[in-house]
């Protein structure tokens, strides 16, 4: 009962220019959270981390910065590709996934999920870094949970060792 609670109040929606400060200031904080994870992700001279690749979101088709709200307030957000901004094989990317942690362990992140491979069916493609134990889990048990057949291969991107995953959803 809970988590048909959940699926009604989340929404997952493709964001407009009007979210972009919501977009970019949302990925200040990933980017403060993935820094206990890799040596490279450092503030700049002001203060602030900085997404190198932001203007590609709203500017190239195939890259969708998705608004994630919850009650109608913003919990997150998705970073989204299709070709051709995926590696070949595959039809969709999840670039990065972020739900603030005020938000996280209530199953909400799985429900945004969920919603997202009833939207988009097809192969999928995703990196979690080594070190990052609880995306890894998370990932993990998404597959757990929907009887999903992954593959799994180590390698490093930018000096950082991640997880490499596929899978198909139909």
């Amino acid at each position: 009962m809970r988590e048909n609670r959940l699926k009604k109040d989340i929404t997952i929606d493709i964001a407009d220019l009007r979210e972009k400060d919501v977009i970019r200031n949302l990925y200040t904080l990933y980017l403060h959270d993935l820094s206990q994870f890799t040596d490279d992700n450092d503030i700049d001279e002001n203060g602030v981390f900085i997404w190198d690749s932001e203007e590609l979101y709203w500017e190239k088709n195939s890259l969708y910065p998705l608004i994630v709200k919850y009650k109608d307030k913003v919990i997150g957000f998705l970073l989204f590709s299709e070709p051709p901004y995926v590696k070949e094989g595959c039809d969709y990317c999840i670039q990065e996934f972020f739900i603030l942690r005020k938000y996280r362990e209530k199953g909400l992140g799985r429900e945004v999920i969920n919603i997202l491979f009833k939207k988009y069916k097809g192969r999928y493609s995703l990196l979690v870094l080594e070190n990052n134990k609880k995306a890894l889990k998370f990932w993990r048990n998404i597959y757990k949970q929907n009887n999903l057949k992954y593959e799994e291969d180590i390698m490093n991107l930018d000096e950082n060792v991640c997880y490499y995953h596929t899978f198909k959803i139909e």
